[in-house]
């Protein structure tokens, strides 16, 4: 439920009421254990949704790729990406110090 700002009539994204801290990381502390996003898990943006260029596409994903594939050779460890955005990952972090 992301909130209404008063006054202009618009949704609210910059409230931090718009993020459900203890889903987030539940998520979080799932897909450390399990090594995969947890099928409970919902987002309303998909990875689609943004365009990008063909060639800085591949570009990053052999990069990232190849740092994926040096982790399981060298420490035997599967890496998994979780990209977490946004300013108002901070407010929680403020709160709870």
């Amino acid at each position: 439920m992301i909130p209404t700002h008063q006054g202009l009539d618009t949704k609210n994204w910059d409230s931090s009421s718009t993020i459900d801290w203890p889903q987030m990381l539940k998520v979080l502390l799932d897909v450390k254990r399990t090594g995969s996003i947890p099928c409970y898990h919902v987002t309303s943006h998909k990875a689609d949704d943004t365009p990008i260029d063909d060639n800085r596409a591949i570009t990053w994903k052999t990069y990232f790729d190849d740092i994926k594939q040096r982790c399981l050779l060298t420490a035997d460890v599967k890496l998994v990406w979780v990209i977490v955005e946004g300013f108002m990952l901070y407010w929680d972090l403020v709160r709870n110090s």
